[in-house]
C-alpha cells in the first residue's frame, strides 16, 4: 500500500492494491516522509472507500473515541436496515455528535421539530438514533436529550438520500462558490476551505439542498434560541440575511427559522464568533 499524503501521525490518504485512493487508519502511518510503500500492513487498524476530500480535515478535530462510536453506530445501522448509506457518513456523522456534545456542555438543547414525522415514517432509522443514544451514554457517560436520537436518524436519511439523489455538481458548486463569496465580503476575512468548520458549514448546506430537493419541511420549535442567537450575533443574522436572499432566489424556496438558525450557529464557529 502507498502512503500519499499525512491527515495526522495516526491516519493517511493512501492508494490500495488496485490504485483506489483511500483513507487509513493506523498507528504512526502518517508519521514517516511521504510518499513511501507501507509494506506491514497489520499497521491498518480501518480503511474509508470514497470519502470526500472536504471531511478529510475532520479527522483533526475529532476525538478518535467520538470516530469509534461513529463506527459502532454505523455498524448497528447496517445490520438492521436494510439501506445502502453515503461512506461519509462516518464523518458527519461523528461531527455530528461532536458538536452535540459541545452544545450540551454549553447548556444548550436544539429540539428536532420534525421528530414525530422521523418516528412514524423512518421507524428504523429512528430506532438507530435511540440506540446511539444508548452507545454515547455508556461509553462516554454523557446523557443527550431524546431529540438527539431524531436529529441522528436524520443523518442516516440523509445519507441515504445521498446515494440516489444529488444535486448536479455544476449547480452545487455555484451555490457553495457563492455563498462562500458572500461570506468573505461580508465579514471582509479570507475563509480557509480546507479548513475543518468550513467542511462543516458546507455539509450542512449540502443537507438542507437535499431537504429542499425531497420537498422536507421543517416547523422550527427552536423558537427561544432562535431569538437569544439572533440578539447575540447581529453581523452574522445580516450575512444569513444575505444568504438566504441568494438562496431563496436561486431555488425558489423558502427558508424557515430552523434553517436560519443552522446556518447561524454554523457561520459563527467558521468566523470564529463563539
Amino acid at each position: 500500500m502507498k502512503v500519499l499524503k499525512k491527515i495526522n501521525n495516526n491516519a493517511a490518504i493512501c492508494l490500495d492494491s488496485k490504485g483506489t485512493e483511500i483513507v487509513a487508519i493506523g498507528t504512526g502511518i502518517g508519521f514517516p516522509s511521504v510518499p513511501y510503500e507501507l509494506t506491514d500492513l497489520s499497521k491498518i487498524q480501518k480503511t474509508y472507500y470514497g470519502i470526500n476530500p472536504m471531511y478529510i480535515n475532520l479527522m483533526n478535530e475529532i476525538a478518535q473515541p467520538v470516530f469509534d462510536i461513529s463506527e459502532e453506530i454505523i455498524d448497528f445501522f447496517k445490520k438492521n436496515v436494510n439501506a445502502l448509506i453515503s461512506p461519509n457518513i462516518i464523518f458527519s456523522l461523528a461531527d455530528h455528535i461532536n458538536f452535540a456534545i459541545q452544545r450540551i456542555n454549553k447548556g444548550m438543547v436544539i429540539e428536532c421539530p420534525i421528530e414525530y414525522d422521523i418516528r412514524q415514517f423512518y421507524e428504523k432509522e429512528y430506532e438507530v438514533g435511540e440506540k446511539a443514544l444508548h452507545i454515547i451514554f455508556h461509553k462516554l457517560n454523557i446523557y443527550m436529550p431524546k431529540a438527539e436520537a431524531a436529529n441522528i436518524a436524520l443523518h442516516f436519511i440523509n445519507a441515504e438520500q445521498a446515494i440516489n439523489k444529488e444535486i448536479s455538481y455544476s449547480v452545487l458548486n455555484e451555490i457553495l462558490n457563492e455563498t462562500t463569496e458572500i461570506m468573505s465580503k461580508h465579514f471582509n476575512l479570507y475563509i480557509d476551505r480546507k479548513s475543518a468548520n468550513y467542511a462543516r458549514f458546507i455539509a450542512h448546506l449540502q443537507y438542507m439542498l437535499k431537504r429542499v430537493q425531497t420537498g422536507m419541511h421543517i416547523d422550527s420549535s427552536n423558537c427561544q434560541i432562535y431569538k437569544t442567537v439572533r440578539n447575540s450575533y447581529p453581523d452574522t443574522v445580516s450575512c444569513v440575511q444575505e444568504i438566504k436572499i441568494y438562496l431563496e432566489e436561486k431555488l425558489n424556496f423558502k427558508m424557515d427559522e430552523e434553517e436560519e438558525l443552522y446556518l447561524m450557529l454554523h457561520l459563527n464557529k467558521l468566523c470564529k464568533k463563539e
